[in-house]
């Protein structure tokens, strides 16, 4: 049974008057005894009713972060691992993380408006930003804190953490270059999404910097998800003219792509070279070791709620937009080309 707040009273000889204004940081308690009342309260596991320190501060304590499914299930381990270190961070400042899903389309920007309109959180983490993003726009309008993993075209004075991905792109396309190939087929992400046209960016680049020319027919794509890996995949790769490697925006597209390889009894490392973008822990482990570029995530959801606790408490931020270098991992899923290649 939780300690009630008469018990902790009779544990420590305070009045229930002075433990209560002490937990909720009155400074009419001094801090020697604030100090001596918080030891207390940890040894004895007593925590004070939230409703009373929301009402004292006008605060919920309490940070909304909304996971885009495609489809009905949801299996991508990026944004878990992302939403630990973003709930570690809440937890090393006594808030909470309000989670959901988020659908794609319409019904988006509502799964939003609930929460906020609602007055359920006092800051939102936004992921997987858009060119014209309409959860930015919302939250601008509703004076709500919020911080993007990831950039935005129309509103570039935001707060974000982002990876240069189109630096990452095209060094995964590079190092296949440099290894022989020269028929690199790529699983883009959804046209709306902004690290979208990053990526598309740096996979072009790499190909006009060595001489290789755009086959359009190399392009498809996908929704991220593991299943249209796998679909994307088997139709690059039975092109009477395929790939000989192919780059993914994502690793779970990646593993996708190795299913389809697997399938066509397709040697993945030699037959296929396969590169995905990351580095989730199932990449590390998948079979062969998938060479991806490996984004810090767990720390990056730190991060992301250090900055929005500093908006949320106007405290200043060392740094309001960071944008990560990119590392990539090369692993045993990438070698040459079977053959000599002519230039794609």
């Amino acid at each position: 049974m939780p300690i009630r707040l008469k018990d902790l009273a009779m544990k420590t000889g305070y009045s229930i008057s002075t433990i209560s204004r002490a937990l909720l940081g009155y400074k009419d308690v001094s801090s020697e005894t604030r100090q001596k009342i918080k030891e207390a309260a940890k040894k004895h596991d007593y925590y004070p009713y939230q409703s009373a320190r929301q009402l004292r501060a006008g605060k919920t304590y309490v940070v909304g972060f909304l996971i885009p499914t495609y489809g009905m299930r949801f299996s991508d381990p990026f944004f878990i691992e992302l939403l630990t270190g973003i709930g570690d961070g809440a937890a090393a400042e006594n808030y909470d993380v309000l989670v959901g899903t988020s659908p794609e389309g319409g019904s988006e920007i509502e799964a939003y408006k609930r929460i906020v309109a609602g007055g359920r959180v006092d800051g939102v983490i936004i992921t997987r930003t858009k060119k014209s993003d309409k959860r930015v726009e919302y939250l601008l309008k509703a004076h709500i804190p919020f911080v993007l993993l990831g950039r935005t075209s129309d509103k570039p004075d935001v707060a974000f953490i982002d990876i240069d991905s189109k630096s990452g792109i095209r060094l995964l396309t590079e190092h296949l270059i440099k290894i022989g190939h020269r028929k690199i087929g790529f699983i883009t992400s959804p046209d709306g999404l902004v690290f979208t046209q990053y990526r598309n960016e740096g996979y072009r680049e790499a190909l006009k910097n060595s001489g290789i020319n755009y086959n359009p027919a190399f392009i498809k794509a996908g929704d991220l998800t593991q299943e249209t890996g796998k679909i994307l995949g088997l139709e690059l790769l039975k092109q009477q003219n395929r790939p000989t490697a192919i780059v993914a925006a994502n690793d779970l597209t990646a593993l996708g792509i190795y299913s389809a390889a697997n399938q066509l009894g397709l040697k993945i490392g030699s037959d296929i070279s396969i590169c995905g973008y990351d580095g989730i822990a199932l990449a590390e482990n998948a079979h062969p070791s998938l060479t991806t570029i490996q984004v810090p995530i767990y720390e990056i959801g730190r991060q992301l709620f250090d900055m929005l606790y500093k908006i949320m408490n106007n405290r200043p931020l060392k740094q309001r937009q960071i944008l990560l270098p990119p590392q990539p991992v090369i692993r045993n899923s990438v070698g040459p080309p079977q053959k000599k290649e002519k230039q794609g």
